[in-house]
């Protein structure tokens, strides 16, 4: 009798657990089964882990099976860690470049700084200004410095005709609109500069050439200028 993917792995795994072991590693265990079984297994060894109360260190390349499964991650490049949060700090506020992209879909811009002031910083961008919220570390004006927004906090609209002047609002050329069932994944073009965003609702005529990009202050981050 041949055992399947799955089922060699609950087996591996309750081999591990039988020996009540105070601390459970578990190496990229899931790394050869395909998608469905992958979602099945990481739901029951999530919910196994929480009834054994056993510190597990789980390591993984898969980003959403890092953000599903952890309490908290350790993001490492070139065997240092360089930063440690929970999922949701690590995804929302990276520290880095590395980490914001290493997470998952980013759009990243180098800018320069404008003007600081004590809620708001005004970045100069190629396509235009934006104004973030402060980030932890002293920024002065004049500074390069990265901007990070994540795809689906990119708020779409339908383009008006008329004029209207909101911060952080941008008219952008529709490039590329591909259907994903529970979104519609989007490339559009702000100036020179290409933009992702993600869309869960229809707008009123469907896409149209030419619609608006809304980033809102509290979804975009500062990040250190890196040296290429």
């Amino acid at each position: 009798m041949q055992l399947s993917g799955g089922q060699q792995q609950r087996v591996a795994l309750a081999r591990a657990i039988v020996v009540h072991p105070d601390l459970l590693l578990l190496d990229e265990p899931l790394s050869n089964l395909d998608a469905k079984l992958r979602a099945e297994m990481r739901g029951e060894l999530k919910s196994l882990q929480r009834q054994l109360g056993v510190t597990t260190v789980y390591v993984t390349h898969d980003q959403k099976e890092a953000l599903a499964m952890a309490d908290r991650i350790a993001v490492m490049k070139d065997g240092q860690i360089i930063q440690i949060g929970t999922p949701t700090e690590l995804y929302r506020k990276p520290n880095s470049r590395f980490v914001a992209e290493f997470l998952g879909d980013a759009n990243v811009w180098e800018g320069r700084i404008k003007n600081v002031h004590s809620d708001l910083v005004t970045v100069e961008l190629p396509f235009g200004e934006l104004k973030c919220h402060p980030p932890s570390f002293p920024v002065r004006e004049g500074e390069k410095i990265l901007v990070m927004i994540r795809p689906e906090a990119v708020a779409v609209e339908a383009n008006r005709s008329e004029s209207i002047e909101t911060p952080n609002t941008f008219t952008a050329r529709l490039e590329q609109a591909t259907y994903l069932g529970e979104a519609t994944e989007i490339v559009a073009r702000v100036g020179e500069t290409s933009v992702k965003a993600l869309h869960f609702r229809p707008l009123d005529g469907g896409l149209q050439n030419e619609i608006r990009l809304r980033f809102a202050p509290d979804d975009l981050t500062l990040l250190p200028h890196e040296v290429a």
